[in-house]
């Protein structure tokens, strides 16, 4: 995490410090007055917060979405407090989709990732498989309640039921953070 933080310092130096607030504007630029950057249709393809409130009828909320995202990150915060490093790992891969607010659709292949990194870590088999089979699932439903390729561009946005990808990315990294293996202490601690 931090050479990730390093590499984004490093980016914002080279840019300038002018695109830090532009990196903040374009973040926070969503929600339902955000057709300027997607039509209401193309929100109803994520498959991050935005596109799960619209699953569940609900026009995306700034705040809500925010509010989800926060959560996502308490969750994964949590859980690299509390597990090894293997398992840190996963929970990174499990956050790609829950810490943006842009993930599309198609992007849903990134399960796959925290899929992978689940399948590394020392939990016990039956518990790996569960969550992989559980996050595929969620993929697979996610994937057919996109209404996609839509017959009208500028219609209102929907979708087919509810996208569970989100939520159950949230969920495995909360699994991982109760059931994972434990951070070892310091050498020298008591």
């Amino acid at each position: 995490m931090s050479t990730s933080a390093l590499l984004a310092a490093a980016g914002f130096a080279v840019i300038g410090p002018s695109s830090i607030g532009q990196f903040v504007s374009y973040y926070l630029d969503w929600g339902p007055n955000s057709s300027d950057n997607l039509l209401p249709v193309q929100q109803s393809w994520l498959v991050s917060w935005p596109g799960f409130q619209i699953s569940l009828g609900r026009e995306p909320h700034p705040l809500i979405t925010i509010d989800l995202i926060l959560l996502s990150l308490a969750v994964a915060m949590f859980a690299w407090a509390r597990i090894d490093a293997a398992s840190s790992v996963a929970v990174v891969g499990l956050m790609l989709i829950p810490l943006t607010p842009y993930a599309q659709f198609y992007d849903g292949a990134l399960v796959l990732v925290g899929i992978a990194l689940v399948l590394r870590t020392g939990l016990s088999t039956a518990l790996k498989a569960g969550l992989s089979i559980g996050l595929y699932a969620a993929a697979l439903v996610t994937q057919a309640n996109v209404d996609f390729p839509t017959k009208d561009l500028l219609a209102s946005a929907q979708a087919n039921g509810v996208f569970w990808l989100a939520p159950a990315l949230v969920a495995a990294a909360a699994v991982l953070a109760i059931a994972g293996a434990r951070r070892s202490p310091p050498e020298g601690a008591a």
